[in-house]
């Protein structure tokens, strides 16, 4: 056994490496009824399938998330850009006295700015989206070692049932293991609702961001008072009188 290899076995939390998980000898089981041990591995078998089936499923959901997150770039640069445009026109509507185009440019700043505050909005959100993601999947791989405990567990409490007296089987290191194991993925699973909770949070930010944004996009400058032209707008015709009872 390699110097990592003892080490581990014998500090693996501190080393940073996952502990093996002890198994059943498949001798202690030869005096286990095969009835009993088929029911038993036909029940566990399942929930380490479903556990192995979530993992698949998060490593999916963990590439959409990251291909999702990829255009953050691009789009932050689009929105800065906007803005930058215009500061710009609202500085040279300034600097030529136009009162009418400073105050259209001062709207479209304002516009620029809140698209600026939604693409920040949906950045965060689509970052808690992924630390989400990667939390169900850490929880995932947890759930997999607990389902595979749980088996060996109950391999080792039918090997003691079965084992004769004068040679014990201690099915109580398997016991710990199973509940060490799914204390861990349990603690895993109060992540995974933390970085839930926090993806509602941002969601809720990017719908007022999003509710701003087409708010500010509505609002538009009254027509001139006088036309490009010089001259007045026709006066709207008055309305009839209505007629005599």
């Amino acid at each position: 056994m390699g110097i990592r290899a003892l080490a581990c076995s014998s500090l693996p939390f501190l080393l940073g490496c996952a502990p093996a998980l002890v198994r059943v000898d498949d001798g202690a089981l030869r005096r286990v009824p095969p009835a009993d041990l088929a029911k038993a591995v036909e029940r566990d078998d399942k929930q380490v399938a479903e556990a192995r089936a979530e993992l698949k499923r998060a490593d999916d959901e963990i590439l959409a998330a990251r291909r999702a997150d990829a255009g953050k770039a691009a789009e932050r640069r689009g929105a800065e850009e906007e803005t930058r445009k215009a500061r710009a026109a609202l500085d040279a509507a300034k600097k030529a006295g136009d009162a009418r185009a400073v105050d259209q440019a001062q709207l479209d700043l304002v516009i620029a700015e809140e698209g600026e505050r939604l693409w920040q909005a949906k950045a965060a959100w689509l970052d808690a989206q992924l630390a989400w993601r990667e939390r169900f999947r850490d929880a995932a791989e947890k759930r997999i070692a607990a389902a595979e405990a749980t088996r060996e567990k109950d391999r080792a409490e039918l090997a003691a049932k079965a084992a004769p007296v004068d040679e014990p089987f201690d099915p109580a290191p398997y016991r710990g293991q199973q509940g060490r194991l799914h204390r861990a993925w349990s603690d895993a699973l109060q992540e995974v609702a933390k970085a839930h909770a926090e993806v509602d949070k941002r969601a809720g930010e990017l719908a007022a961001a999003k509710q701003r944004y087409a708010t500010a996009r509505k609002v538009v400058l009254p027509p001139p008072l006088i036309a490009a032209d010089g001259n007045a707008p026709a006066p709207t015709a008055p309305a009839p009188a209505p007629p005599a009872k």
